[in-house]
C-alpha cells in the first residue's frame, strides 16, 4: 500500500485502535533494539543497558503521549509552578521544615486540648513501632469515633521514618497538599475538557489555563490551612488525593489500561479513601451525578415529549429519564462492586460513630430538625467563604440560650434554609430538564458540593456540636473549583473571540475595520484579576497557618474573631490555669460567666430542691466545674470547701432528674467521698458500678473504671477519684 494511503487509513482509526497500533509498533521497535543489542558482541554491557533503558523510555512515552507535541513538558512546568506557589503560601511551615533545627521545630506544638493528645501524645511510644499487634490494632479498633486504618498506617510510616516532632506532621500534610492540588488541576482539566469535547485529541488552551487558575485558587485557599496546620487533620490530606485518583482512574485510565482495569482501580482507590477518612463515603453519589450529566440529552428528550401533555406527565417523564440514566450507570462494569463498598462504608462509619451521637457526649445536643437547619447554615457559610474567606477560626460556636438550647441568629437560619432549597431546586431542574451542557455542569458541581458536605454538616452528630470546621471544606471545594474553572474558561473564550467589539473607521480612510482582540486581552481581563485574588488568598493563608503553631495562638486568634465563644473561653481558661497563669485564667472565667445565661439564672436550686426543673447533665457538669474553679489560686480552705459544696449540691439536685446519667453518677460518687465514713465509700462504689452499666462514651468509661478500682474494699482513704466534665 502506498505511504499516503497508509497515513489516511491510520488517521481514520478509532482512538483505541490507534493506540493499539502505536503500542504494536513500539513493541516491534523495542524487540528489534533488544535483539540487536543481544546479537552484537562488540557492544559493551553499559552500551546495551543504555539501549534497553532508552527503548523502554521511548515506548513508555509513546504509550501515553504524542512525542511530536510532547505535552508532558508544559505539564511538568505547571506542576513545578503549583508546588512553588503552595510552598510560598505556606512559607512558615516550609521555612521551618527546611531549616530542620530544634528552635523552629519547638515553635510548633501539639494542640493538647484537642485531639492531638489522643492521636499523638498518648501514642508517642507505640506509633513509630511496626509490630503485628499494632498493625492488627489499626484495622480492628476505632479512634475517637472514626475508623481510619489507612491513615493510621501512614502515621506509623511517617513516625518511624521522621520521628514524632509536631513539625513533622505539618510537613507531611503540606507534601500531601501539594500532591492533591496537582491532582485537582488534572481532574478539573479532565472534567471540563471531556464535558465540552468528549472526542477531542488536544485540550484547548482556554481550558488548560482556566483549570490551572482554578486549581491555584483551590491550592492557596486559607480554609485549607487547618488541614496543613493541625496534626489531627492529617487524615483529610491522606484521603483527598485518593479521592481524586479514584475519579481519574475511572475517566482517564482506559487510555493506558483496559476499561475493566480502570473501574477496578477506581473501586480500590475508593476503598482506600474512605478507610483514610469517612468523608469520602459519598463518592458513589457523585458518580450518579455524572451519570445524569452524560445522559442528560436522553433525559431532556424524554422530558420534552412529556411536557406536551401536562405538567404531571412532564415530572414523571423527567424522573423516568433520570431513573434510566441511573440504571445505566448501575449496570456498568464495577458499579455494583462500588455500591457494595458504599454500603459497607456507611455501615462501618455509623458503627464507629455509635458513641458520637450520644446526648452526653457534648454540652449541646441538637434534635434532627435543628441539625437540618444547622446543615443549611453550614452549606451557605462555606459557599460564601469560597470567595470571601474572612473570619476563619478553629471553632464556630453555636449560639445558645438558657440550658444551652440553640438560639437562632435573627434571619440567618431562615435565609440559609431558603437559599439551600433554592439551590437544590435549581440544580435539579438544570440537571434533569435544562438540556444545556454548561447548565448541567454547574448543577453537577453545586450538587456535588452538597453531597460531599453531608458527612460533616451535622445531620449525623459527631463529637462536639459546632457550626462547621474549615477542614470539612477540603473535599467539597473541589467541585466548586471545577465550577470556577468552567466560568473562567467561558470568560477567556468570550474575550478572545472578540465579543462585544464594535466596528470603527481607520484613520484617514473610509474603510471600516473590526477590532480583533487576541489572547492578550483575555489574559489582561480574566487572568490578571484571578492571579491578584490568588495572591490575596495566599497572604491570608500565610496568616491563617501561623495561628496553628500553638494552642495559645489558636485561642487568641479565635477570641479576636469571636470574643463570646463560650467553649474557647472555657478551654483557654483551662490552658492558662495549667500553665500557672492564674490571673489571666480568672479573667477568662469571669468573661465566661458573664456571657452564659445559665450561670446567672440556674435552672435548679443550689440547696438540692427536688422540684427544680430538669437540666441537661452536661450543662450541670460544666456549671459544677466553674463552681469548683471560683476564686484565684491559691484558694483558702474555706474557699475550696465552699466551691466543693456548691458543685456537689448541683450534682445531687440534677441526679434526681437524671438517675441514669453516667456523668452525674460519677460526680455524685466523687462528692460523697468527701465524707471519710466507710458507708460513703460503699455508696460511692455503688454509684461508680451503676455508671459503668449505663455509660456510652469511652472517655467517661475509663474514668469510671479508674474510680471503681480506687474505691475497692481493700483501699483506704484518701481516694484519688476524678470528676467528669
Amino acid at each position: 500500500m502506498p505511504e499516503t494511503n497508509r497515513t489516511t487509513t491510520n488517521s481514520n482509526l478509532s482512538p483505541t485502535s490507534a493506540s493499539a497500533l502505536m503500542r504494536m509498533r513500539m513493541r516491534r521497535h523495542h524487540n528489534n533494539i533488544h535483539v540487536t543489542t543481544n546479537t552484537s558482541h562488540e557492544c559493551s554491557h553499559a552500551h546495551s543497558f543504555v539501549h534497553v533503558v532508552r527503548s523502554f523510555f521511548y515506548s513508555f512515552l509513546h504509550k501515553y503521549y504524542d512525542l511530536n507535541n510532547l505535552p508532558a513538558l508544559h505539564h511538568v512546568v505547571v506542576v513545578v509552578l503549583f508546588i512553588f506557589i503552595i510552598l510560598l503560601a505556606y512559607r512558615p511551615v516550609t521555612r521551618d521544615v527546611v531549616q530542620a533545627t530544634d528552635e523552629p521545630a519547638r515553635a510548633w506544638e501539639y494542640l493538647l486540648l484537642w485531639d492531638d493528645q489522643t492521636n499523638f501524645v498518648n501514642r508517642a511510644d507505640t506509633l513509630p513501632r511496626w509490630t503485628t499487634h499494632s498493625i492488627l490494632k489499626a484495622f480492628t479498633e476505632e479512634n475517637i469515633n472514626v475508623y481510619e486504618p489507612v491513615s493510621m498506617l501512614f502515621k506509623k510510616l511517617v513516625a518511624s521514618t521522621f520521628g514524632m516532632q509536631p513539625l513533622v506532621w505539618r510537613g507531611a500534610a503540606l507534601t500531601l497538599h501539594c500532591v492533591h492540588s496537582c491532582l485537582v488541576w488534572r481532574l478539573l482539566r479532565s472534567w471540563i475538557w471531556r464535558t465540552r469535547d468528549p472526542f477531542g485529541k488536544t485540550c484547548p488552551k482556554s481550558i488548560e489555563l482556566g483549570a490551572a487558575l482554578a486549581a491555584i485558587v483551590y491550592a492557596v485557599h486559607p480554609c485549607h490551612a487547618e488541614v496543613v496546620g493541625w496534626p489531627s487533620a492529617l487524615p483529610y490530606a491522606i484521603c483527598a488525593p485518593l479521592w481524586v485518583l479514584s475519579f481519574l482512574a475511572h475517566q482517564e485510565a482506559n487510555r493506558a489500561l483496559s476499561y475493566r482495569a480502570g473501574c477496578a482501580l477506581r473501586n480500590v482507590l475508593y476503598a482506600a479513601a474512605f478507610l483514610s477518612k469517612s468523608v469520602a463515603v459519598t463518592l458513589p453519589l457523585v458518580h450518579i451525578l455524572w451519570a445524569l450529566f452524560w445522559h442528560g440529552e436522553d433525559v431532556h428528550n424524554d422530558t420534552s415529549r412529556s411536557h406536551g401533555i401536562c405538567i404531571c406527565w412532564g415530572v414523571l417523564g423527567t424522573l423516568k429519564g433520570a431513573a434510566h440514566a441511573v440504571a445505566r450507570n448501575m449496570n456498568e462494569f464495577g458499579s455494583r462492586q462500588m455500591w457494595c463498598l458504599f454500603a459497607v462504608a456507611v455501615a462501618v462509619t455509623m458503627l464507629a460513630n455509635s458513641d458520637g451521637t450520644s446526648e452526653s457526649l457534648d454540652t449541646i445536643h441538637l434534635h434532627y430538625g435543628e441539625r437540618l437547619a444547622k446543615a443549611c447554615v453550614t452549606l451557605v457559610f462555606y459557599l460564601r467563604a469560597f470567595l470571601w474567606p474572612v473570619g476563619l477560626r478553629v471553632h464556630y460556636a453555636v449560639n445558645v440560650g438558657a440550658d444551652f438550647e440553640p438560639k437562632d441568629v435573627p434571619g440567618e437560619t431562615l435565609l440559609s434554609i431558603c437559599a439551600t432549597l433554592a439551590l437544590i431546586t435549581w440544580c435539579g431542574w438544570a440537571l434533569l430538564a435544562a438540556g444545556g451542557r454548561r447548565a448541567r455542569f454547574g448543577a453537577v458541581c453545586l450538587l456535588a458540593y452538597v453531597l460531599l458536605h453531608l458527612p460533616t454538616c451535622g445531620i449525623v452528630q459527631h463529637g462536639i456540636v459546632q457550626r462547621g470546621g474549615d477542614r470539612y471544606a477540603y473535599l467539597p471545594y473541589v467541585p466548586l473549583a471545577a465550577l470556577l474553572a468552567s466560568i473562567l474558561t467561558d470568560a477567556m473564550e468570550h474575550v478572545a473571540a472578540g465579543s462585544g467589539t464594535v466596528e470603527h473607521y481607520e484613520i484617514g480612510t473610509n474603510k471600516k475595520k473590526k477590532a480583533q482582540p487576541n489572547g492578550v486581552a483575555a489574559g489582561v481581563i480574566v487572568v490578571a484579576p484571578v492571579l491578584v485574588f490568588a495572591a490575596a488568598l495566599g497572604h491570608l493563608t500565610k496568616a491563617q497557618v501561623m495561628t496553628w503553631r500553638s494552642s495559645e495562638a489558636l485561642y487568641v486568634h479565635n477570641l479576636s474573631v469571636d470574643p463570646h465563644d463560650w467553649r474557647i473561653l472555657q478551654q483557654y481558661g483551662d490552658w492558662l490555669a495549667s500553665h500557672d497563669r492564674h490571673d489571666e485564667a480568672e479573667d477568662t472565667r469571669r468573661v465566661l460567666t458573664s456571657i452564659l445565661p445559665p450561670l446567672h439564672l440556674p435552672p435548679f436550686a443550689v440547696s438540692g430542691d427536688a422540684t427544680a426543673p430538669a437540666t441537661s447533665p452536661k450543662v450541670v457538669a460544666l456549671l459544677g466545674k466553674l463552681a469548683l474553679e471560683q476564686g484565684k489560686p491559691p484558694r483558702s480552705p474555706q474557699q475550696r470547701a465552699r466551691n466543693i459544696a456548691d458543685a456537689c449540691a448541683m450534682y445531687e439536685a440534677a441526679l434526681v432528674h437524671h438517675p441514669d446519667d453516667a456523668v452525674l453518677l460519677n460526680n455524685v460518687g466523687v462528692c460523697r467521698l468527701q465524707d471519710e465514713a466507710p458507708s460513703s465509700r460503699v455508696a460511692s462504689a455503688a454509684l461508680f458500678r451503676r455508671g459503668l452499666e449505663v455509660v456510652k462514651v469511652p472517655r467517661d468509661r475509663r474514668v469510671l473504671e479508674s474510680n471503681a478500682a480506687e474505691t475497692k474494699e481493700n483501699n483506704k482513704p484518701p481516694f484519688k477519684c476524678k470528676l467528669i466534665f
